[in-house]
């Protein structure tokens, strides 16, 4: 068995993208990752392979997940989408960071959790990408409505040809800047991840940007997906998003990560405290008591010194004993797609502190 995974230029393009970084094939011979990734199912169908799916008008395609973290202090720019390796004739998904305001990737900012049909390849800069968005002439500033071979409708903002640049940017300009599309702060190489040994459908998959002054052009990128953190996919799945981060929580995770997990729309971030602080608590312990009085259940998720995630309906409290620190708290509303509300305070020992939840808080 040989089975290759190739990043090739396609014959019909008549235009180049402009490229970042230098053309990378990838060969993979018959090895655990190659057979995993042409062997994992799509989705819940019956179907494994590219041509009964497309037959089937793509019944067998499931969804994923896709987030950014951005860690460095510039915005990123960069195109991203999935497709299917060894079908030289798929129509790509795609995305663009930095296009339009609404999917700008701020300096230390978390984007929305977007859904995609499962492709056995999602890229972030990927040459073979920009090629198959070439070949598909598909490089309108409109909004545009497809299909991709599931059926499902998805719009997206489709990049001009100006931001359709191998590899990842980053730039100092501000959004709407003469060089706001310029990588003025340095690149990172593209990053491609496969089916199979990277991630599985129903899987929410994370990209992560850091500088990093040892990678040619200063910065890299990282990626972690639902499965790859301990979770049985199968299980997660049938979890409702407050339930999946709740199941997650216990692992560690950073506040950005589990903004993610909780398909949360950007928070609103607010210098104003929302607890208040009375001495009598634990000598050695910092003790929190959370009073929903809003209606219908709120998530709380504390990170610091302890993770420490809680559901509390309406009407009810939780008790919460913490080890003394600095913490950023989240206060995800009843509404998943709601902002929400992000702040931070010092928790310290022998204070008991009290955080009631009111309509206008949230």
């Amino acid at each position: 068995m040989s089975v290759i995974h190739r990043e090739v230029k396609a014959k019909s393009i008549r235009r180049s993208p402009v490229l970042w970084a230098t053309p990378v094939v990838v060969l993979l011979g018959c090895t655990e990752e190659t057979f995993l990734n042409a062997t994992r199912p799509l989705g819940l169908g019956i179907f494994t392979n590219v041509s009964a799916v497309r037959a089937q008008q793509g019944s067998a395609r499931s969804m994923i997940g896709v987030g950014f973290i951005n860690r460095t202090p510039y915005r990123v720019i960069a195109t991203y989408g999935g497709y299917d390796p060894q079908d030289q004739h798929s129509i790509a998904t795609l995305g663009q960071l930095g296009v339009t305001q609404a999917l700008d990737l701020e300096p230390n900012g978390v984007s929305r959790t977007f859904s995609f049909p499962c492709t056995r390849a999602f890229t972030v800069g990927g040459r073979r990408l920009l090629e198959l968005i070439e070949q598909n002439e598909l490089k309108s500033t409109a909004i545009s409505a497809r299909t991709y071979p599931s059926g499902t409708e998805i719009s997206r903002f489709l990049p001009s040809l100006d931001l359709l640049k191998e590899g990842i940017g980053f730039s100092g300009a501000p959004f709407g800047d003469a060089q706001a599309s310029i990588p003025t702060q340095g690149t990172a190489a593209p990053i491609i991840r496969y089916l199979g040994p990277d991630y599985l459908y129903g899987s929410i998959l994370i990209f992560s940007f850091v500088e990093n002054p040892a990678a040619e052009g200063g910065f890299s990128a990282d990626s972690t997906s639902t499965d790859a953190l301990g979770v049985d996919i199968e299980r997660l799945v049938q979890l409702s998003q407050v339930d999946r981060a709740l199941a997650l929580a216990p692992l560690g995770l950073d506040r950005q990560t589990f903004q993610i997990l909780m398909g949360m729309e950007v928070p609103v971030q607010t210098q104003t405290s929302l607890l208040t602080r009375q001495d009598g608590g634990t000598l050695d312990k910092a003790e929190l008591t959370i009073r929903n009085q809003h209606v219908g259940t709120i998530v709380v998720a504390l990170f610091g010194q302890d993770n420490v995630v809680v559901k509390v309906t309406q009407g009810s409290q939780e008790n919460l004993v913490l080890e003394p620190g600095f913490y950023e708290y989240l206060i995800a509303p009843p509404i998943t797609t709601s902002p929400g509300v992000l702040s931070s305070q010092f928790l310290d020992a022998g204070g008991a502190f009290t955080m009631t939840l009111l309509p206008a808080s949230t």
